[in-house]
């Protein structure tokens, strides 16, 4: 059995993980639930098995494509919070494998911090682009501050 397209996920671990031995009964449920152990490690945006016969059985290969890891994370539009304040908000961080799942929540993270301050119109666009580094990206959380909201005025109708 091999695995092939782990850049930081150990070899042993996924193995492990997909819980198929030599010498096991290979069948299409077997398949599927190895890699839906595989893909609960949470560090895979795809996971594939392949399988060549070979001349006493298959020989197994277990494909991942991992998801990336952060190299640098970037605040752009954001006036009225420091990018200090903001990243201590946040969960993920530079070196940290990072799915879109963790994108959008740390977006939401973002907007509720924005929300407690008063700016309950801002917005934050996340972006992805890709380093010279394979398996690195940056993160840039593109952020309209809009204007903080605020109370003119409050008309009671029927109370006489």
């Amino acid at each position: 059995m091999s695995v092939d397209g782990n850049i930081a996920a150990d070899r042993n671990l996924i193995i492990n993980s997909a819980r198929l031995q030599t010498g096991d009964m290979l069948n299409a449920a077997a398949i599927q639930d190895a890699i839906r152990n595989v893909y609960a490690l949470g560090l895979f945006s795809d996971v594939r098995i392949e399988g060549e016969e070979v001349e006493n059985g298959v020989n197994i290969t277990i494909e991942v494509v991992e998801y990336p890891k952060i190299k640098d994370i970037t605040f752009r539009g954001n006036d009225k919070l420091k990018a200090s304040e903001l990243k201590e908000k946040m969960n993920i961080f530079e070196g940290r494998l990072v799915s879109p799942k963790d994108i959008k929540d740390n977006v939401k993270l973002i907007k509720r911090l924005y929300e407690e301050k008063g700016y309950l119109l801002a917005e934050v666009e996340p972006e992805i682009r890709e380093t010279d580094e394979p398996g690195r990206v940056n993160l840039i959380l593109n952020i309209e501050e809009n204007k903080k909201v605020k109370i003119k005025g409050i008309n009671i109708i029927g109370n006489e």
